[in-house]
């Protein structure tokens, strides 16, 4: 990762947060765009440069992303990790950060990558988008949906500048900010780890290589694709799952 700069939206808390820091450890520079504070302190090893800004503020967002073109030149991938926090109007505050917002920052960043056939975009989605989460809304699962063809589209429009446009979608992940919960659910931590087939939930950095996979010259070739990182537990039947603990 070393000479790219990478732009991720959404960075400063759970999975994102992680993304931006483990570039920065491999040797990336990092410009990551949030509305709050990073979680964690700036990374000892690579850039990483903080700009805050609401994603809602369309106006502010351009000028910050024009902003970090200025100062830290062009893109080599963007990686979208934004999320709806504390919105009154989940419906359409949904809509706008999932799909408007980043309908709008591509449409401004596309003409604003560094040479070379190394281009990447990388979506982080949620399985919510093929299957319904309880606990989540109906905005959510729509626009997690609507993020699938988004990507497709744009696989398609920006292939002929070199951009791929691919798609991540994970399952439940054991995030910092909900360790110390599932610490104290040990039972529902078993649980997980007995269900997923390879035997325990997912983590951010689990989500990290496959997005530095997908960021790298490794994946040339690979475009318009939405990969789920579950450990296999959506390959599970419902009804597997109900058989096997009604023996239990």
């Amino acid at each position: 990762m070393k000479n790219k700069h990478i732009l991720v939206v959404g960075g400063t808390k759970g999975i994102g947060n992680v993304i931006a820091h483990e570039f920065a450890k491999d040797g990336a520079t990092v410009s990551v765009i949030g509305r709050s504070r990073p979680m964690r302190p700036t990374s000892k090893k690579g850039e990483i440069h903080y700009f805050l800004a609401d994603i809602f503020d369309k106006k502010k967002r351009e000028q910050t992303i024009t902003s970090i073109i200025k100062r830290n030149g062009k893109l080599n991938a963007v990686v979208f990790s934004q999320r709806v926090r504390d919105a009154k109007d989940n419906w359409q505050a949904e809509l706008d950060i999932t799909l408007s917002a980043t309908k709008e920052i591509i449409d401004q960043v596309c003409n604003h990558f560094a040479g070379g056939t190394d281009k990447s975009i990388v979506v982080i989605n949620s399985v919510a988008n093929s299957f319904v989460i309880p606990g989540q809304s109906l905005g959510y699962h729509v626009a997690k949906a609507g993020v699938l063809q988004l990507v497709r589209y744009f696989a398609v429009s920006l292939g002929p500048k070199g951009i791929r446009v691919n798609c991540v979608s994970p399952a439940t992940v054991l995030k910092d900010e909900a360790r110390e919960f599932y610490e104290k659910e040990k039972t529902l931590l078993r649980l997980f780890g007995d269900v997923i087939p390879l035997g325990r939930m997912g983590t951010p950095l689990d989500i990290y290589h496959l997005v530095a996979f997908l960021c790298s010259d490794k994946s040339l070739y690979i475009t318009g694709q939405n990969i789920t990182i579950d450990g296999g537990y959506y390959l599970l039947s419902p009804e597997s799952l109900t058989r096997k603990y009604a023996k239990k």
